[in-house]
């Protein structure tokens, strides 16, 4: 507060006169100030969103952003990666359907006579390089739609017969 005393009749009040003559009220002030940064800083924190991490980081420490103007720099930011993702899916939409590579045209001639479940669905993996991508590497989940289907518990949709 350096402003220029205009009335000779009052003396001029600065933060360090206020620090010198009324050391108690700097005090309060000081004190109201920080819970006061704090819950701003709380009520910033309290927007966060998963994906907004860094966005939320900056707003907290800015020492202006109030939780309310968080919440909107948080919510415009979400509705820009959603656009965003939204035209990544459809500029991809054009692409065909792959069928899957459970199909059983797919891997003619890989049972052989009298092996079981269990052996036609390990052979059918070591061979397909394609079947491990699809299930992730993860043979027990492969193994288990290949014995659910064997038992005519499930049906691949969309596939060959």
């Amino acid at each position: 507060m350096s402003e220029t005393n205009t009335n000779p009749q009052k003396p001029e009040v600065t933060l360090e006169s206020i620090k010198t003559d009324f050391p108690a009220v700097a005090a309060a002030l000081m004190i109201e100030g920080a819970e006061n940064e704090r819950a701003r800083i709380q009520a910033v924190r309290a927007q966060g969103l998963a994906g907004h991490e860094a966005l939320i980081e900056s707003l907290m420490f800015d020492g202006k952003t109030t939780g309310a103007d968080a919440a909107m720099l948080v919510l415009a930011a979400e509705k820009q990666n959603r656009a965003k993702g939204l035209n990544s899916l459809v500029a991809g939409s054009d692409k065909p359907f792959q069928e899957p590579s459970t199909d059983a045209e797919a891997f003619a001639g890989a049972e052989e006579e009298g092996a079981t479940v269990e052996e036609t669905a390990k052979l059918k993996w070591d061979k397909s390089k394609e079947l491990r991508a699809e299930y992730g590497g993860d043979f027990d989940s492969y193994l288990s739609l290949c014995i659910a289907r064997d038992k005519g518990l499930v049906r691949v949709q969309g596939g060959k017969k």
